[in-house]
C-alpha cells in the first residue's frame, strides 16, 4: 500500500515521532513509521528503502540525535536521490552538520519549538516584564540558505500594565530560551543564561530602570551555561531558586563531538551571589520543566520536563 508520509527519526526521538504520526493518521493522512510498519521476516534496509520509494513525503524529526543518526542520514540521502518532497520538522534550536546541511539545502522548514521568551511579574511595578525569545523573522534572515522559516533571536523588553504594552530602551541583550525572575526582597528583576544565537551563557543580568546590565558581583562560581531551565522566587527563603537546564560538553578523542546534556543542580541567588544548595540529587535532569512558588503552601513546586530522551510527569517540592 502506498503511504503519503514517511516519518523519518532517531530512536531517541520515538515518543515525538509516534505522537506526530498519530495526529496525522487522525487527520487521514497516511503515514509509514518504523519499526510498526516493518513487516514481520522482511530485512530492515530493504524495507525502508521500499517505504521511501512508495512514499510521496519524508518528514524528519530534525533534532540533536536525529543530527547525528547515520540512519537517518542515509534516509534522506535516498529520499534525494528518488526526487521525494522532504519536510524537515524541527524540534530543538540547532542547526544541521555539514552533510545534513548539503541534503537539505533546498528544502523549506518548519520549526515546532517553544517561543522562549523570559517573562515574569513585577510586584514593585506592578506589571508584566517580557525579555527576548523568537522573532516573527524576514525572508533575509537566513541561518543556512534553506532556513528562511528560522526567527531571529530578540534583544527587546516589554512592560504589560494590564491594558497595554510598552516597548523599553532596546538593549542589545539578545536572548532566547533564558529565564527572568523577580525577587521581591530587594525589587529586583534577574535574568540569567540562554542562548544568544551562537552560545549558551552562564551570565547573570539585572533590571536597572529599562536597560539590562551584567551584574557586578559576578565572581565566576555561579551557575554553569545554560539554556531552558527555570527560576522562581521562594518567598519562604527570599531568595530565588534556579533548576536544570540544558548545556554542552565537548569529547575530545578519535571522533570530537558535542553532547547536549540536561541539568540536575540547584541554585540561589540572594540579590548579589549565587550558591549551590544541591548537585546529582533529586530530580533527575532535565529542562524545560515547570516550576511555581506556592504561596498558601509556602512550597516551591516543580513538574515535568525532558531530558532529551524521556518526558517527565513528575511533581517534586523544593526542601530546605
Amino acid at each position: 500500500m502506498q503511504h503519503d508520509v514517511f516519518i523519518s527519526y532517531s530512536s531517541y526521538d520515538k515518543t515525538i515521532a509516534d505522537a506526530i504520526c498519530s495526529k496525522l493518521e487522525n487527520s487521514h493522512i497516511r503515514c509509514w513509521i518504523a519499526p510498526r510498519d516493518i513487516l514481520p521476516g522482511k530485512e530492515y534496509g530493504e524495507a525502508i528503502i521500499e517505504a521511501i520509494i512508495d512514499c510521496r513525503i519524508l518528514l524528519l524529526v530534525f533534532s540533536v540525535h536525529a543530527n547525528e543518526s547515520p540512519q537517518v542520514r542515509r534516509e534522506i540521502e535516498r529520499a534525494v536521490s528518488k526526487g521525494k518532497v522532504i519536510i524537515p520538522f524541527r524540534i530543538e534550536d540547532i542547526l544541521p552538520t555539514k552533510s545534513m546541511e548539503y541534503a537539505l539545502s533546498n528544502t523549506h522548514w518548519l520549526d515546532a519549538m517553544t517561543l522562549s521568551f523570559g517573562m515574569t511579574y513585577d510586584y514593585g511595578k506592578e506589571a508584566i516584564i517580557l525579555h527576548g525569545g523568537f522573532g516573527r523573522g524576514t525572508e533575509d534572515y537566513r541561518a543556512i540558505a534553506s532556513m528562511f522559516l528560522r526567527s531571529p533571536e530578540l534583544s527587546d523588553t516589554w512592560i504589560w500594565n494590564g491594558s497595554t504594552w510598552k516597548q523599553l530602551k532596546n538593549n542589545p541583550l539578545t536572548l532566547l530560551n533564558h529565564d527572568l525572575a523577580y525577587c521581591k526582597r530587594i525589587n529586583q528583576n534577574i535574568i540569567f543564561g540562554g542562548w544568544n544565537g551562537s552560545q549558551r551563557l552562564d551570565k547573570t543580568y539585572l533590571m536597572n530602570g529599562e536597560d539590562w546590565n551584567l551584574a557586578d558581583s559576578e565572581n565566576g562560581s555561579g551557575p554553569e551555561a545554560r539554556e531552558s531551565h527555570s527560576m522562581v522566587y521562594d518567598e519562604k527563603r527570599k531568595e530565588i531558586i534556579l533548576f536544570g537546564g540544558l548545556t554542552m560538553k565537548i569529547e575530545f578523542g578519535q571522533f570530537t563531538k558535542a553532547n547536549t546534556i540536561a541539568l540536575d543542580d540547584t541554585w540561589a541567588w540572594n540579590g548579589s551571589d549565587w550558591s549551590l544548595i544541591t548537585e546529582h540529587a533529586q530530580p533527575k535532569p532535565r529542562y524545560k520543566h515547570g516550576f511555581v512558588y506556592d504561596s498558601k503552601r509556602n512550597k516551591t513546586i516543580l513538574f515535568g520536563g525532558y531530558d532529551g530522551k524521556e518526558y517527565f510527569q513528575d511533581t517534586w517540592e523544593f526542601s530546605y
